[in-house]
């Protein structure tokens, strides 16, 4: 393969940092401080790909992420990965649990590990940062009287110790990330697509769109609607479902969509994680 630069949340130590090496092994890894900079970074063809996490299994969508997205509707996504996530408590070499004043990690990872910090720290208070890699380096280099929850990986590169492990509220916790770029990979038969729409201010228009899925069988993987930032109470819709932009049934479906909404556009069609 080419190399290729592909843009990732930093610093290194990350979650999508691991994401990234697992699809792209070998290629140029490039750190960035947040969303928006990884998606400006693509739209403006300065990286190849960028990876961002899009859902997780306790937490549910990275809200974060897809608002960036619609922001941005010349990316579309170009793939997706799985990954295990295990927290755990990273300290100072020496730290004890009572001698902690406070556990830093990024939004998600302290909702995901809500349960522990209840019952094992409940009398800490816990902030938010850009990422867990950023808590673990904030800790190793200012932070030293607190905790950050993140990855093994974190903890080797910023000299931190693992005090509690696998301390997320489920032993299951996954992560799903996706790939972004400005083309539509070709279909491979084993294909996701994702569509984000606006619909007609009227009763039935979401049952009557969901009506054509269903008439065609095309598999609904999920749908989530956020608010169009724009009217109180009016929403637009992320629809995900199984099959590329390019089958006949989808085109179909799209097409006979255009009675029921105000706008639509294509997010991505891409080969499902695990395919």
């Amino acid at each position: 393969m080419k190399e290729r630069n592909v843009g990732f949340l930093g610093p290194k130590g990350t979650y999508t940092e691991a994401a990234a090496q697992q699809v792209f092994p070998g290629q140029n890894l490039i750190p960035y401080r947040d969303v928006t900079a990884i998606l400006t970074a693509v739209s403006a063809g300065e990286i190849h790909h960028g990876i961002l996490p899009i859902e997780n299994l306790l937490e549910g969508t990275v809200l974060p992420v897809l608002d960036g997205l619609t922001s941005f509707p010349e990316l579309k996504i170009q793939g997706e990965t799985l990954i295990r996530i295990e927290h755990h408590l990273l300290v100072k070499p020496g730290m004890k649990k009572e001698e902690l004043t406070a556990v830093f990690s990024h939004t998600q990872a302290l909702a995901q590990c809500r349960n522990y910090l209840r019952e094992e720290l409940p009398h800490l208070p816990c902030q938010a940062m850009s990422s867990t890699a950023e808590a673990a380096r904030r800790v190793a280099f200012d932070l030293h009287t607190c905790g950050a929850i993140g990855n093994r990986k974190a903890a080797e590169i910023y000299g931190l110790e693992v005090l509690d492990d696998n301390i997320s509220d489920a032993p299951e916790n996954t992560t799903r990330f996706i790939v972004i770029g400005l083309e539509i990979p070709p279909p491979t038969g084993k294909d996701k697509t994702s569509l984000v729409l606006s619909l007609e201010h009227q009763p039935g228009s979401l049952s009557q769109l969901l009506i054509l899925f269903a008439r065609e069988g095309i598999n609904l993987t999920k749908i989530e609607s956020r608010p169009s930032r724009k009217v109180m109470g009016e929403y637009i819709f992320y629809l995900d479902f199984e099959g590329h932009i390019t089958d006949e049934r989808i085109q179909k479906v799209i097409k006979e969509a255009e009675n029921y909404v105000t706008s639509l556009s294509i997010m991505g069609s891409y080969p499902r994680a695990g395919s």
